[in-house]
């Protein structure tokens, strides 16, 4: 379990990267469903439940602690603990 956990947050930390398109360390609320797509795609956490429903903008608002518009690696990371 603890080596698929890892695994799964590689692979987490990666859509992270790929989703952040003008490579500024942070989402937009476009990047972020990007990034909610991609872990869909590989089966991480609740993402697919997030992408059936279309909760884009609430998942969003949940992981935004500072309410800045955009969502770190950090403010994803502890939206996951906090979901745990």
């Amino acid at each position: 379990v603890q080596a698929e956990a890892s695994e799964q947050q590689e692979k987490r930390e990666v859509n992270f990267k790929a989703a952040d398109a003008n490579g500024d360390g942070s989402l937009d609320p476009a990047e972020f469903q990007a990034f909610i797509n991609a872990n869909a795609d590989d089966n991480i956490g609740h993402a697919a439940k997030v992408k059936r429903f279309g909760a884009y903008d609430r998942a969003f608002e949940k992981v935004d602690n500072d309410k800045s518009g955009t969502v770190t690696w950090l403010e994803v990371m502890e939206g996951l603990a906090a979901a745990n």
